[in-house]
């Protein structure tokens, strides 16, 4: 875990699955970001299908950023 991530971390009291899903959604949205929101080549980059990159950022309710 680099310091960036760290840093990231919630000082609330959190689960692990729950650090686990926060952790996800930052790095899918980094990586989309990072690709210009190409979710193919995302989903290459991250070695994952297409349709569960698409499920994971309907369910971390993710989209661009205008």
């Amino acid at each position: 875990v680099d310091r960036e991530t760290l840093s990231e971390l919630p000082e609330k009291d959190m689960g692990l699955k729950e650090m686990a899903q926060l952790w996800e959604k930052q790095v899918i949205r980094k990586m989309l970001v990072h690709n210009s929101w190409n979710v193919t080549r995302t989903a290459k980059v991250l070695r994952i299908s297409r349709q569960q990159l698409y499920a994971k950022i309907k369910r971390h309710k993710l989209g661009p950023e205008i």
